[in-house]
C-alpha cells in the first residue's frame, strides 16, 4: 500500500512538473520577459520560479496546479496589497494580475501570478535571538494590520479551524496504515478528538481571529540581515492568530519561544487559557516531529514552499 502510494505520487508529480515547465516558457513569452533566467524553486500548490531579466530585475512566477479559482487567487492578492510592503502581483499587458495560459500544445491549462521578488535570506545555522525577538514583532503587526483590513466583495479564503480540521481528518483516515498500526491510529484519534473539541469551543473576537498566513514556518520567513520578512502567502486565509505564532515556535528552543511571545505580546503575559490553546495548534506527527495540525492534511507531514 505505501509502495503504491509513493509510486502515484511520483507519476503525479512528475507529470506536474512536467505541465509547470512548459507554462512558465509560455509565461515569460506573455509578460515579455525575453531573455530572462528561469530557475526552479520548489512545488506544493504552485510551482515556483525565480525570473531573473538582463536589467537584474528579480520575480517570482508562481504556476497554480491546485484548483483553487481566480476568485481565490485575487482575494490573496488584495490581502498582500492591503498588508503593504509585503509581494504582489505584477500586472500584465492588460493590467490582469491573475491569468490563465494554456501550455502549447493546448492539452492543459492553469492560472499564473508574477509577484515581486522579496530580498532576504532564511535564517542561517540557527535563528539568532534577536531574529526571533523581530519575528514576534512582526507577527503582532501582520496581526494588528489585518483588524484594519476592509474586504471587498467576493473575497474568497480558506477558513481553518474545527470543520477544517475534521476534513483533513477524513483524509488522513484513508491512509494510516501506511504508516500507523491499528493501536496508534486508535491513540492518534484519542488526541485528535482532544484538539477537536478545543477548537470548536475556541471565542472568535477582532483580537483572537481573523486574516492569517496559515504557513508562517521559519522557512517562509526571510531575513534582510535581522529585519525578518514572510513569503508564502499562498494558504493565507481565516483562522485563530495563534496559529500562525503556533508554526513559528515549532522551529525554536524553550527560551526562544519565550522571547518569541514577549515580542509577540509586549509586556503582556501570556493568559493561562492562552497556553492551553496555543498548546491545541500543536501535535506529533508519524515521523516524531511537531507540526500544527488544523492546517495541512493532518499528519502527512508538511509541504514545502
Amino acid at each position: 500500500m505505501e509502495h503504491d502510494i509513493k509510486v502515484d505520487a511520483e507519476e503525479t508529480r512528475a507529470a506536474l512538473l512536467d505541465k509547470a515547465q512548459k507554462l512558465a516558457g509560455s509565461a515569460c513569452k506573455h509578460y515579455e520577459l525575453h531573455g530572462a533566467d528561469v530557475a526552479f524553486i520548489g512545488f506544493s500548490e504552485c510551482a515556483t520560479y525565480r525570473i531573473r531579466t538582463a536589467g537584474e530585475d528579480k520575480h517570482l512566477l508562481r504556476i497554480h496546479l491546485d484548483r483553487r479559482s481566480k476568485a481565490e487567487i485575487q482575494s490573496e492578492l488584495f490581502f498582500l496589497e492591503a498588508l503593504q510592503g509585503v509581494d504582489s502581483g505584477v500586472p500584465d499587458r492588460n493590467g490582469e494580475t491573475v491569468i490563465e495560459l494554456r501550455t502549447d500544445d493546448g492539452n492543459s491549462s492553469s492560472y499564473i501570478t508574477l509577484m515581486n521578488w522579496i530580498d532576504g535570506q532564511p535564517a542561517a545555522e540557527g535563528i539568532t535571538d534577536q531574529q526571533v525577538y523581530n519575528v514576534g514583532q512582526l507577527l503582532q503587526r501582520l496581526h494588528q494590520a489585518v483588524e484594519g483590513i476592509v474586504l471587498p466583495p467576493g473575497f474568497i479564503r480558506p477558513r481553518w479551524g474545527a470543520r477544517s480540521f475534521d476534513e483533513a481528518m477524513t483524509r488522513l483516515a484513508r491512509y494510516y496504515s501506511s504508516f500507523l498500526t491499528e493501536p496508534e491510529w486508535r491513540l492518534y484519534g484519542h488526541a485528535a478528538a482532544k484538539i477537536r473539541t478545543a477548537l470548536a469551543g475556541m471565542k472568535r473576537n477582532a483580537h483572537t481571529y481573523g486574516l492569517i498566513h496559515a504557513d508562517l514556518h521559519i522557512g517562509n520567513i526571510v531575513f534582510d540581515e535581522d529585519d525578518p520578512r514572510p513569503i508564502d502567502f499562498g494558504r493565507c486565509g481565516f483562522g485563530y492568530f495563534l496559529y500562525d505564532a503556533a508554526a513559528i515556535l515549532l522551529a525554536l528552543g524553550p527560551e526562544q519561544r519565550r522571547n518569541m511571545l514577549r515580542a509577540y505580546h509586549g509586556t503582556r503575559q501570556m493568559r493561562e487559557d492562552e497556553v492551553k490553546q496555543l498548546e491545541c495548534f500543536f501535535y506529533h506527527d508519524h515521523d516524531g516531529e511537531l507540526q500544527p495540525p488544523c492546517f495541512q492534511s493532518a499528519g502527512m507531514g508538511r509541504s514545502a514552499g
